[in-house]
């Protein structure tokens, strides 16, 4: 039998189970294979969800999580990873300490900590973790204005905000403006030292699921296709955006589950 062969970068996604397909893993892996790469994954949490509502989650065997990270870690060419949301201090723990052993591999954070709806994923406990042991081993983390506040723990600007996210080690802060109350969505691109980088979009009206994932997805990525920082934020950006536009006007072109949960036009 013939071996085959995928010539396609592989991302390497750790992200929570949507039974739903709005968010987690499917909009991972749809939006990885949409940007021309190759999505392996393994489960970090098993939700119990509908597309508007939370109802709870479990995480998986801790061993069983280590073994797959390990395989894929070790017998895949991994050129960038991807991770999602966390919920145990016990599955964050493990994956600081896979990661350890491969610096080299990309990583993009999309520090998912409350659902759409509104409940925690992680307590102050596993936060702190993924601060002080997380961070400094990720390349770009991608928070909206909620999530920075959340990290920071505390009154801050976007500024400030980002500059003490770039204190940990990480190397780069994508903070997203979509809950900033501005005419226009205002995403900012930190790395030290230099100043911002600024990307703006028309917002559009709505609430959507599954945004956050596809932005990190993209960010990945284009990581994975060997682009740099900036030229990766721009695409997945204007990836992100167009995802959500086709959706808010019912133009379903892309294959990529973006949902909506209120969209006036």
């Amino acid at each position: 039998m013939p071996k085959i062969k995928d010539e396609r970068p592989v991302v390497l996604v750790f992200a929570g189970h949507d039974p739903s397909g709005a968010a987690g893993l499917h909009a991972d892996v749809e939006t990885i294979a949409a940007q021309g790469c190759h999505a392996a994954s393994v489960i970090t949490m098993l939700t119990r969800q509908t597309i508007d509502k939370m109802y709870g989650f479990s995480s998986p065997c801790i061993e069983d999580f280590r073994q797959q990270a390990n395989t894929l870690l070790s017998g895949m060419d991994i050129k960038a990873i991807k991770i999602g949301a966390l919920g145990s201090q016990a599955i964050l723990a493990s994956l600081v300490g896979l990661l350890r052993q491969y610096k080299t591999i990309p990583i993009v954070l999309d520090p998912v900590l409350v659902t759409t709806s509104g409940q925690a994923f992680m307590d102050s406990g596993t936060r702190q973790l993924l601060v002080q042991e997380l961070l400094p081993l990720v390349d770009v983390i991608t928070p909206n204005t909620r999530e920075a506040a959340l990290l920071v723990d505390g009154t801050y600007t976007h500024n400030s905000a980002a500059e003490r996210l770039l204190d940990t080690g990480c190397r780069h802060v994508l903070l997203t403006g979509t809950h900033d109350n501005t005419e226009n969505v205002i995403n900012r691109l930190y790395t030290k030292p230099m100043e911002p980088q600024v990307f703006e979009y028309r917002r559009l009206p709505g609430e959507y699921r599954g945004s956050g994932c596809i932005l990190s997805s993209s960010l990945a990525a284009g990581l994975a296709r060997g682009n740099d920082i900036v030229i990766a934020t721009r695409l997945a950006l204007d990836h992100t955006w167009a995802c959500l536009e086709r959706s808010c006007t019912g133009r379903q072109e892309t294959i990529i589950p973006v949902r909506i949960n209120r969209c006036e036009t």
